[in-house]
């Protein structure tokens, strides 16, 4: 039972500032009427915005479509007991308006298998996937989207912190279901094994991993955890 409408505005962004940078250089081709997709939008105040100001500065009058169904992700507690005090829509709605992005951004609320049966083959520009990190949701999300994406666009998505063979093969496979596992002297805190499983079962390596990435030649000193692919 939702006990308030509050915003839920004290809830720090889930993307760092490498991820913001390596998003916007994979929108930076984007073209004129260029459609985007974010599966899992949450808050508004994390990839959503990044996107928001990549179209808005390259005035290509682009349309981002934000699939959520705003209820949190099953397996993170923490999701769930803020969607039971605060309204995650409003405040998604609150964040767009904010950052000027109320007529480019078309949110979906629905899961994430039925939006993308309602997009053409071939239809979108870049297609980011950030929602359930579970292996087997993270999996059907690719290769859902994938069909969806047009030749030379990019389906690309977030929290891979390496290439599956990176990391013990048993903290992966017995921690697909859950969202996020922490670990002791590793670049990023932890891992999200079920989207470094999925991203591993379909790319089968051939896939750009920023986590290997060095961002120092762009002033950056951190690593992202984004994966991405040219269709």
């Amino acid at each position: 039972m939702m006990l308030t409408r509050n915003l839920a505005l004290h809830v720090e962004p889930r993307i760092t500032k490498e991820d913001s940078f390596v998003l916007q250089q994979l929108l930076k081709n984007l073209p004129t009427r260029g459609i985007v997709v974010e599966v899992g939008s949450f808050l508004g105040n994390g990839s959503t915005k990044t996107i928001i100001d990549t179209i808005l500065y390259k005035d290509v009058n682009g349309t981002l479509y934000c699939i959520d169904t705003w209820k949190g992700n099953q397996n993170v507690d923490w999701h769930l007991k803020l969607a039971e005090e605060y309204s995650l829509f409003d405040t998604f709605l609150y964040y767009v308006t904010m950052y000027g992005g109320q007529n480019i951004v078309k949110p979906m609320i629905m899961e994430s298998k039925d939006a993308a049966l309602t997009f053409k083959d071939k239809s979108c520009d870049l297609i980011f996937i950030d929602g359930d990190h579970s292996f087997e949701i993270t999996k059907q999300d690719i290769e859902m989207w994938m069909p969806k994406v047009k030749k030379g666009g990019i389906l690309c998505g977030h929290d891979c912190e390496g290439a599956i063979s990176d990391f013990d093969p048993v903290q992966i496979n017995k921690n697909l279901d859950k969202d996020f596992v922490p670990l002791e002297n590793f670049l990023f805190a932890g891992c999200h094994p079920g989207v470094v499983k999925a991203v591993d079962a379909i790319f089968n390596g051939n896939v750009t991993l920023w986590a290997h990435k060095d961002l120092t030649e762009y002033g950056i000193s951190g690593r992202s955890s984004i994966w991405h692919e040219v269709m």
